[in-house]
């Protein structure tokens, strides 16, 4: 793999190097045996288990067995595939507001961006200045401005997909693909261009800027993947799905409500962070709410009243309160939120064999 460097952009304790990937094109043989090979920007948000698409599990079954997944696409994919480009040719250049107007630009040639499609392959080293080690992730651009280096990714979705799309508060699979376009191109903003049932679109800005301090996490996320990755190559397909639990994985046992979540307020974000990360993916048995009043009354702010304390531990207690026989407890994400940690619990019922 010839690797030409194209760039650098260094965003706090975070550096990324920009290479751009010579002679291997999107599409390629090359370019599928280099996606199987590494991380690719659209498997980044499975990375930091938020997607909705698909888990961890899943996805180091793709890259240490490749040979239990069936790659094939299916027609409506390929059709997916076909739609954008034609999008991206036909559409982009032209859109404006609404479809009517779209039209009305499209009849008279009035271009309102100069946007081309990028068929090169990139390659982003990822390091942490304060770790040794670096991680690679492919980067394959939709289209691009080529006046502002302002790259645009191309969706087609069902209006139920769109639904769907529009009420997460986070959709991570689309944003982080952009967010890593903008690296490459080193661009402030990223464009999400999506078409709806063939009769609708929408154009989302997204902004670099406002994800600047996932930089780490990510980076940490990675280096726990490939951690992962290399404790599954010592064990046989069988052996890993038996020994590597993630509930995304196990939904058929998830009971109701599939998740609990609970809100705290800490005064040391970092070292409660650092604690409920140990925990998490690894299944907890007889998880319970002295176990986790004790953690959050740890870290809770020495000034807060007690009638706060007393309604924190209510608050824990709800959680825990219908625990029955055979319920366990996962930590299946922490998120920082300001000056609050939220824990979302995932319960369920482990089935008799």
């Amino acid at each position: 793999m010839n690797l030409k460097p194209i760039g650098k952009r260094e965003f706090d304790n975070i550096i990324f190097t920009v290479y751009e990937v010579d002679s291997i094109k999107q599409n390629s043989d090359d370019w599928y045996k280099l996606r199987r090979d590494y991380i690719g920007s659209s498997e980044i948000a499975t990375i930091l288990d938020l997607s909705k698409f698909s888990s961890v599990k899943e996805l180091i079954i793709k890259k240490v067995f490749p040979e239990k997944i069936d790659e094939k696409k299916s027609n409506r994919m390929i059709m997916g595939s076909i739609l954008e480009s034609v999008i991206g040719d036909f559409i982009l250049p032209y859109f404006e507001r609404d479809i009517e107007t779209t039209l009305s630009n499209y009849m008279n040639n009035t271009k309102i961006r100069n946007v081309v499609k990028d068929s090169n392959t990139y390659l982003l080293e990822i390091n942490n200045i304060f770790k040794d080690k670096p991680y690679y992730i492919i980067v394959s651009p939709d289209y691009v401005d080529v006046d502002y280096k302002i790259p645009y990714d191309i969706k087609t979705m069902t209006k139920y997909s769109y639904d769907s799309f529009i009420s997460n508060t986070n959709p991570s699979d689309y944003i982080w693909q952009s967010l890593m376009q903008q690296i490459v191109f080193n661009s402030e903003i990223g464009y999400l261009f999506i078409m709806i049932d063939a009769n609708d679109i929408k154009l989302f800005e997204i902004n670099i800027n406002e994800y600047v301090p996932m930089f780490e996490t990510l980076y940490d996320s990675l280096e726990k993947f490939h951690k992962d990755c290399e404790f599954a190559k010592t064990l046989t397909y069988d052996e890993f799905i038996t020994k590597y639990i993630d509930v995304k994985f196990d939904t058929s046992n998830l009971s109701e409500p599939e998740n609990d979540v609970l809100e705290i307020n800490i005064n040391n974000i970092d070292e409660v962070l650092n604690e409920v990360r140990l925990m998490q993916n690894d299944l907890i048995d007889d998880l319970n709410m002295e176990t986790l009043i004790e953690l959050c009354l740890k870290y809770i702010n020495i000034n807060e009243e007690k009638k706060e304390l007393t309604k924190l531990e209510d608050s824990i207690k709800s959680i825990f309160k219908q625990i029955g026989n055979g319920y366990k407890y996962i930590i299946i994400d922490v998120q920082e939120q300001g000056f609050k940690v939220k824990i979302n619990l995932a319960r369920f019922k482990i089935q008799e064999k």
